[in-house]
C-alpha cells in the first residue's frame, strides 16, 4: 500500500511511512498531493496541533 501510494503522489514509500509514524512532517506539496488523491481536503489528513 505505501508503495503504491508513494508511486502515485511521486514520493517513496519511505517517507510515506515516516510521515505516517510521525517522524516527518510532509512538505505542503506532499500534503495537497496526498489530499488530492484521497480526494479529502488536507485539514481531514492533517492538522496543526497548538
Amino acid at each position: 500500500m505505501q508503495a503504491d501510494l508513494a508511486e502515485a503522489i511521486g514520493s517513496c514509500s519511505q517517507t510515506i511511512g515516516r510521515i505516517e509514524r510521525g517522524e516527518r512532517n510532509p512538505s505542503l506539496e506532499i500534503a495537497i498531493r496526498l489530499a488530492h488523491y484521497l480526494k479529502v481536503p488536507v485539514e481531514d489528513i492533517f492538522q496543526i496541533e497548538d
